[in-house]
């Protein structure tokens, strides 16, 4: 009876010590390990891309202050808060925003609790993009062409540091259910290079409806930093319509200019080029007024064709009198439908046997009226002996 009191007794008192003092008070409280940051590597940032990163810490407090220090230029940390009752605590930190230097970066970033802190020195790179991007411009949405006429299929290729090009594939799709069928393959051939690219075409009959896009794609493999290799594509944004042609007169456009020479001389013979389109496939004419008082001029045929006659012209003409001109081209497809485009062109005046001086040699503005800005020696003007030989 005693040993049975004896037990009964020291059992109570193993349960009165268990529930007034819980075991996480015999061992280490696990809920309070120390403070350390969690995150790896850092991912590789690019120039111009926007970037986002996640710090995180865990243990000690979870009111963490952070620092973060030798970030790349364009880049920031930013510490958001979540709130728990009454507290607010910031487990983690971001890095955000776009870098603008390329550059292999040590990222010092530093968490403190209050009475713990962890710090340590992230590698962070940042490199230029060189990932291939194509994008299509046009038709790119919403646009309504006519079957019978001509138009300007444009797309962009970015691929920085390069000047590859690609032979290029370009197909018309319409939507069938949820997905785009090739309805008719536009170019098998077409030429990508860095930079804008077009295309004329002209869209066939047949093919009057809706929900259509345009869809590029180059036939080369081009690598991305990641080590895998990606032919670029790109499809319209939205939807197009095709419709039956409306039979109004489209107007002609002036897409190439020439470039103007900064240095030509009276008497120098200078080329010119231009191009236009028309979305009838007219023949073009055209004119062009070079500023001096004389004129090139095609005149329109007692009948017109749309055969594509004419869309571009070169020309070559020559300025006797120094000064600037205004040189006016203009193009009619006979129907009515005009276009002009003026450019400025100044001309130097070229004196035979000049020595070469300063500058470029001839450059030389024309004399006033009253020779006041003639060169001395030249003869007849001013400095200069007199033609007879004999001085006054």
């Amino acid at each position: 009876m005693r040993n049975t009191k004896k037990l009964l007794s020291l059992l109570i008192t193993s349960w009165i010590y268990i529930f007034l003092f819980p075991l996480s008070t015999l061992s280490q409280d696990c809920s309070r390990q120390g403070l350390e940051i969690s995150t790896g590597d850092l991912p590789t940032a690019f120039i111009g891309k926007s970037y986002s990163a996640i710090v995180s810490a865990q243990g000690g407090k979870p009111s963490y202050q952070w620092e973060v220090s030798g970030l790349p230029p364009g880049l920031r940390p930013v510490s958001r808060g979540c709130s728990k009752g009454t507290n607010v605590y910031h487990p983690r930190v971001y890095i955000e925003g776009t870098p603008t230097a390329a550059g292999t970066y040590q990222v010092t970033i530093t968490v403190d609790d209050g009475s713990d802190s962890d710090s340590g020195t992230y590698t962070l790179n940042v490199q230029q993009d060189t990932t291939p991007l194509l994008r299509v411009l046009y038709p790119n949405g919403r646009e309504t062409l006519e079957t019978g006429k001509t138009y300007e299929l444009r797309w962009n290729f970015n691929y920085p540091n390069s000047e590859e090009t690609s032979a290029t594939s370009i197909s018309l799709e319409q939507a069938q259910g949820t997905q785009y069928q090739e309805k008719v393959r536009i170019s098998n051939n077409a030429e990508t290079k860095v930079g804008n690219n077009r295309l004329l075409w002209t869209v066939p009959t047949g093919y009057e409806g809706n929900n259509y896009r345009v869809k590029v794609w180059l036939d080369k493999l081009f690598q991305l930093p990641s080590g895998a290799s990606i032919s670029p594509s790109d499809v319209s944004d939205l939807d197009f319509s095709i419709i039956p042609d409306d039979g109004f007169n489209e107007q002609p456009t002036i897409t190439g200019l020439p470039d103007i020479p900064s240095n030509a001389k009276t008497g120098q013979s200078v080329s010119f080029s231009w191009s236009a389109v028309d979305s009838d496939n007219d023949d073009l004419y055209w004119k062009i007024d070079w500023g001096d008082g004389t004129k090139f001029e095609e005149t329109c045929p007692s009948s017109q064709n749309s055969a594509k006659r004419g869309w571009s012209v070169t020309k070559s003409h020559s300025w006797q009198a120094a000064g600037p001109y205004n040189i006016r081209a203009s193009i009619t497809d006979c129907k009515g439908g005009t276009d002009a485009e003026e450019l400025r062109i100044t001309i130097g005046l070229s004196i035979p046997g000049l020595p070469p001086g300063p500058g470029d040699p001839g450059d030389i503005p024309p004399p006033d009226d009253d020779n006041s800005g003639a060169l001395p020696g030249a003869p007849g003007l001013p400095g200069a002996p007199p033609e007879n030989g004999n001085l006054e």
